[in-house]
C-alpha cells in the first residue's frame, strides 16, 4: 500500500515542486552571477583608476594606517599609511600624498624609510622589508578628477637614518647650532 501512495506523490513532486525549485535555483544563479560581475568590474575599475604597480597588485594588505614604533637602534615611532606584503613575503611601505605635481621630496624618502626600520625591527625575523617603498601621489585635475602615481624610491639604510637622528638630537640639545639658507624667512 505504501508503494502505491508514494509513486503518485513522487509524480506529483517531479512535475510540480521540481520545476519550481529549479527555476529559483536558476534565478538565484544568475542573481549571484549578476552580483559578481558587478563586483567585478567594480574592481576593475579601481585597479584602473589607481594604476598600482604590479607588484603590489597581487600583495595582500598586511597594515593599514597603524601606528608602529622601535626603539632599537634609536627610538622611532610613526604612523604607516599601508604596508603590503608581496607574493614573496616581502613587506612593502606605502605612504600617500596629496600634491599639486607628481613630486617625491627628501622627507618622504626618510618617512618611508623610518618605517622600513621600524618594519625591519618588528617583522624582521619573520620577512623581509623591501628595500623600496612608495609613495602613492594623489594630484588633483583642475575638474577635480584625481590622478594617482605610485612613485618608487629607494629607502635609506639602517646607517643613513641613525645619522639623521643624531643630528636632529643634536640641533634639539643645542649641541649643534641651526644653520640655513633661508635667511630667516622660513622661521
Amino acid at each position: 500500500m505504501f508503494d502505491a501512495l508514494a509513486n503518485p506523490l513522487l509524480w506529483f513532486v517531479g512535475l510540480v515542486v521540481a520545476p519550481f525549485l529549479i527555476a529559483k535555483a536558476d534565478r538565484w544563479r544568475k542573481s549571484a552571477t549578476t552580483a559578481l560581475k558587478a563586483r567585478q568590474q567594480t574592481q576593475q575599475q579601481w585597479w584602473d583608476k589607481e594604476r598600482m604597480p604590479e607588484e603590489l597588485r597581487g600583495a595582500r594588505l598586511f597594515m593599514n594606517e597603524e601606528d608602529i614604533r622601535a626603539f632599537d637602534p634609536v627610538p622611532l615611532h610613526g604612523r604607516v599609511d599601508q604596508v603590503f606584503e608581496t607574493r614573496n613575503g616581502v613587506l612593502v611601505p606605502v605612504d600617500t600624498k596629496t600634491r599639486k605635481y607628481f613630486r617625491v621630496y627628501d622627507s618622504d624618502i626618510i618617512q618611508l624609510s623610518v618605517y622600513r626600520l621600524i618594519l625591519e625591527k618588528m617583522y624582521g625575523n619573520r620577512h623581509t622589508v623591501s628595500q623600496h617603498g612608495y609613495i602613492r601621489a594623489v594630484v588633483l585635475s583642475e575638474h577635480g578628477k584625481e590622478n594617482i602615481r605610485y612613485l618608487r624610491v629607494r629607502l635609506l639604510s639602517e646607517g643613513e637614518i641613525v645619522g639623521l637622528w643624531q643630528q636632529y638630537k643634536a640641533l634639539k640639545t643645542g649641541k649643534r647650532k641651526r644653520s640655513c639658507s633661508c635667511a630667516g624667512a622660513l622661521h
